[in-house]
């Protein structure tokens, strides 16, 4: 095969229920230049990977452009992912989740978006699927990179997804950017965030072409947000690896966006975590700029604020706790 302009990447792990969807909707999709699809099975159990073979048969013209690799047993989706990005040839790389589906037109439309604009990253807007119904997913990139980051601390969330995407391979291959090995919950937001540290230019399209399934219960995400400790230890290292990065690189500027992390990781965790005086002692510089993350209700953060400041207040709950005990 010559050298493909777009490379396709396909994880996948257990997923026989959905898979076939998934892979027709890459073999059926419109782009008419030259796109290699690599799918590699992460040590499946179930009947995943002839559900692979068996639909792929069904377009032997596309034989040529297939490539299929299988690890002896499962490593996890960090690595996987990695392992997809080494693999890859095409200029440019998109992704798809074995669960998801995407419309027919979506490769082509990022892919000649990035080719006119010269864009690192091209993004589209995608659905949520669940139970027949369809909840439309508004991507949070924008077009101004220097907004994703020095603004991340204003929004809601920061999900920033890989299988809305395409991204010029040479942006992750030469700044060396990997998922962190080991962090499988997540590891889209640490690939995003330093690849948008590195590219100029970020596009985002407002057409919905990608779709989420949220129905598969016994995906690698779900199993791994089911266990508090394993989601706690996970999510950690993810924040501090990105915080480590971007403090490494410009700590002025990126202490905002750091700290709110930090808090969103803290917040979101907060059962695994456990007790409130763990709470308060975890991240606790991550309070410091909390007034500015207007994604929060004002009095949540006057309250962490407050708590902030007050250290006699939280030495003393901290002795109580340890005398309650």
């Amino acid at each position: 095969m010559s050298f493909p302009r777009l490379s396709i990447l396909v994880p996948f792990y257990n997923v026989e229920s959905y898979f076939e969807r998934c892979i027709r909707s890459l073999m059926e999709q419109t782009i008419p230049e030259r796109v290699e699809y690599i799918f590699i099975n992460d040590g499946s159990s179930d009947r995943s990977y002839e559900v692979l073979m068996q639909t792929l048969s069904d377009y032997p013209a596309k034989n040529e452009f297939v490539r299929v690799y299988q690890h002896g047993h499962n490593l996890g989706i960090a690595a996987t992912k990695a392992d997809c990005i080494k693999l890859a040839q095409g200029e440019y790389i998109g992704w798809c989740d074995a669960d998801d589906w995407c419309d027919p037109e979506m490769f082509e439309r990022l892919y000649n978006t990035a080719i006119q604009t010269g864009a690192d990253i091209v993004a589209c807007n995608h659905y949520f699927e669940e139970k027949g119904s369809r909840i439309e997913g508004i991507s949070l990139y924008t077009n101004n990179k220097e907004d994703v980051l020095d603004n991340l601390h204003t929004r809601k969330d920061y999900f920033f997804p890989l299988w809305d995407t395409v991204m010029r391979r040479s942006l992750l291959i030469d700044n060396d950017i990997y998922p962190y090995s080991g962090v499988n919950i997540a590891e889209d937001v640490n690939v995003f965030l330093r690849a948008a540290y590195y590219a100029n230019r970020i596009v985002k399209l407002p057409d919905f072409l990608y779709h989420y399934n949220k129905d598969n219960v016994n995906s690698m995400t779900q199993r791994e947000l089911d266990d508090l400790d394993a989601r706690w230890a996970q999510n950690k290292k993810n924040t501090d690896s990105m915080c480590a990065f971007f403090l490494t690189k410009d700590p002025r500027r990126f202490r905002i966006m750091c700290n709110y992390l930090k808090f969103c990781m803290k917040f979101h965790n907060r059962v695994a975590i456990g007790s409130l005086y763990n709470y308060f002692n975890t991240y606790r510089e991550s309070h410091r700029d909390i007034l500015k993350y207007s994604s929060f209700p004002l009095s949540l953060r006057i309250k962490w604020r407050i708590i902030y400041f007050n250290l006699l207040t939280f030495r003393l709950y901290g002795l109580y706790s340890r005398l309650k005990r």
